[in-house]
């Protein structure tokens, strides 16, 4: 009987729930991905994360144990936060509602209240009482790049300005190569932040990119991992419940590009100062290394503000 009533559900959120506009939206991903595939004799697995689901949702379509096993599901959490603020009550939605109470599985963030009306206490009571949450630690790591945003990715433009630099000659040293980015602090701020939150997550990160950074392009832009660094995390997540790990090897080999969203410059200077080993792939999009340029004069804005604003947001 309990069998019977759970397929009833699921054939209903595949005629109606699946087909809610506000689901559908290009907002401009997506709040909602369904799988086009959905079997209700399936369990299912609900991804609840920000951009890096597009990229976790690729590296699930290349492991057919998970693609021919499970319906697999995704959330946006971007998508959700603009709903919300346009009036749009997501989580009242009998749709929203129903598709957490089918997940048998959901991987998600644990960012505790920062995620506001997205936070994890909030959507577990959506769940069904024995469907597992495997969190993950958000992959950002700003680092990698000689200048980016967030987590102390300008320190190397901020202290260039403290000791008398301008704008002009800060730009040309990162064109010939002798600009500092302070990369040593700025690992030390990243991978210590990273292990901080591993306490509190299911899944980590400092550890493989320590293991990988050089010899494999795990991050295409601070907060935007590789194909590569989206699937160590998928591995790692889908071994929580009940799949076969693939090895680090294989992970590693693969493609960086496959379903990566967005991606910096890369530069000569970089390959030298971080000793990458890997092949360049990125240079010249998002215009080139101009895309710095904008930086160096947006980080400007923000040092004379005394670095309190965000220099995306002055």
């Amino acid at each position: 009987m309990e069998a019977n009533s759970r397929r009833r559900r699921k054939d209903e959120i595949m005629s109606h729930h699946f087909s809610d506009p506000v689901l559908s939206k290009d907002c401009p991903a997506g709040i909602f991905e369904p799988d086009k595939k959905f079997d209700p004799k399936k369990k299912t697995l609900l991804l609840y994360l920000s951009c890096h689901g597009r990229t976790l949702m690729e590296y699930f379509k290349h492991r057919p144990d998970v693609a021919n096993g499970w319906n697999i599901l995704r959330f946006e959490t971007g998508p959700m936060v603009t709903a919300i603020q346009n009036g749009i009550p997501i989580f009242q939605r009998d749709s929203t509602k129903a598709i957490f109470g089918m997940a048998d599985a959901l991987f998600t963030y644990n960012m505790g209240d920062r995620h506001g009306e997205l936070a994890l206490r909030k959507v577990r009571s959506l769940l069904k009482p024995d469907a597992k949450i495997i969190t993950m630690v958000a992959p950002n790591c700003s680092c990698l790049s000689p200048i980016s945003y967030g987590y102390g990715g300008g320190i190397g433009v901020q202290d260039a300005f403290d000791n008398g630099k301008t704008e002009d000659q800060i730009w040309k040293s990162l064109l010939d190569g002798t600009f500092n980015p302070l990369f040593n602090i700025r690992w030390r701020i990243e991978i210590g932040r990273l292990a901080d939150k591993e306490a509190y997550h299911d899944v980590g990160l400092a550890g493989f990119i320590q293991r990988n950074y050089q010899r494999q392009k795990l991050f295409v832009a601070g907060s935007h991992p590789s194909y590569n660094t989206m699937a160590y995390l998928g591995n790692e997540c889908l071994a929580r419940i009940g799949f076969e790990k693939e090895s680090e090897e294989k992970i590693i080999a693969q493609d960086p590009a496959l379903g990566a969203i967005g991606n910096e410059p890369e530069t000569d200077y970089e390959f030298k100062h971080f000793r990458f080993q890997y092949p360049m792939r990125y240079q010249g999009l998002l215009g080139g290394l101009e895309y710095f340029h904008t930086m160096i004069t947006q980080y400007a804005s923000n040092w004379r503000s005394g670095g309190l604003i965000h220099p995306a947001k002055d």
